[in-house]
């Protein structure tokens, strides 16, 4: 879309994207980033992933204060199992 000699023309950033400001149409981009599509199909290239134990302490973060909160209301939640029915 740029013609061969746009350093030429637009030896600044600045008056590119001021020429690109006047353009009536919108421009068109690629739907994906190129970088990601190497990510994907790259087994060597790989995205550095957090670690396990995050995982593991926020499960056992999470479901302490659940079992804390039963055993704390174990009659209030036996009572509304009695409500609802089988």
């Amino acid at each position: 879309m740029l013609p061969k000699n746009f350093t030429v023309q637009f030896p600044l950033p600045k008056d590119l994207i001021e020429c690109a400001g006047y353009i009536g149409m919108p421009l068109l981009l690629q739907p994906h980033d190129n970088n990601e599509m190497d990510l994907r199909s790259n087994p060597n290239i790989f995205r550095k992933k957090p670690n396990p134990l995050v995982y593991l302490i926020n499960y056992i973060n999470n479901n302490i204060v659940s079992f804390v909160y039963d055993q704390q209301h174990a009659k209030e939640i036996a009572f509304i199992k009695q409500q609802k029915g089988p």
